[in-house]
């Protein structure tokens, strides 16, 4: 989304499923940005209905979305998620050093994200969250802003 004069901006961009009796769900939600420190950062926000809580891939993509052929990627993201009393319950900031790898791998493979090589420094992190409001925050560990990934996959 641009601007009509080509500028740059802030945007909220909302997707619902406005079905009363929804035979299918959304099952991922990405946003490429400048990822930048503070009020910069990369925000995706998302709501999780129903009861029981849900296992979700949460990623935050920047060296590897260089081999794709993307510009200024950012180094070394963090990825925060935040409940909605603004409390960090989930944090990663390198992938391949986070609990559960061998799960996260399979997840990757389940859901059918693109992989991540090891020791690359994005960050990704499975969770496992009740019901309620999130924020996601994608972040440099050092002072490289750049082009970042943040994304969101439901895993059966």
């Amino acid at each position: 989304m641009t601007g009509a004069d080509g500028q740059g901006g802030f945007v909220i961009l909302e997707v619902y499923d406005a079905d009363a009796n929804p035979t299918s769900k959304l099952v991922n939600v990405s946003v490429r940005s400048t990822a930048s420190a503070g009020a910069d950062a990369l925000i995706m926000g998302m709501s999780l209905q129903g009861t029981g809580k849900r296992t979700l891939l949460v990623r935050g993509i920047g060296p590897t979305l260089g081999t794709y052929g993307v510009p200024n990627t950012i180094n070394n993201p963090e990825l925060t998620i935040y409940d909605s009393n603004q409390r960090a319950v989930l944090s990663n900031q390198d992938w391949s050093n986070a609990d559960f790898v061998y799960e996260l791998l399979a997840a990757t493979n389940f859901v059918g994200a693109f992989e991540l090589g090891a020791g690359t420094g994005d960050a990704a992190t499975l969770s496992l969250l009740d019901p309620g409001n999130y924020t996601i925050q994608i972040t440099p560990t050092d002072t490289n802003n750049g082009e970042a990934l943040a994304e969101i996959y439901e895993v059966p």
